[in-house]
């Protein structure tokens, strides 16, 4: 029950975000850590420039569920 509760947590976020994270996850264990913090900042700033980061702000401030688009 605890692990279907995270998986609907986890799915209610943007399909870009978390694809993105999963794919630097898998990665993460075959390289330096300087590597792979680099490889972190630019995940996140790449996560940043997408229409669903400006969907998860947007809702935010007005206080709504996010429509997130994979986008």
């Amino acid at each position: 029950a605890e692990a279907q509760a995270l998986a609907a947590t986890i799915a209610k976020r943007g399909p870009w975000a978390i694809a993105g994270g999963k794919r630097l996850l898998h990665r993460l264990g075959e390289m330096p850590y300087a590597t792979a913090l680099e490889l972190g900042h630019q995940s996140l700033s790449l996560n940043l420039l997408t229409e669903d980061a400006a969907e998860g702000l947007g809702a935010f401030l007005q206080k709504r569920e996010p429509e997130f688009k994979g986008r």
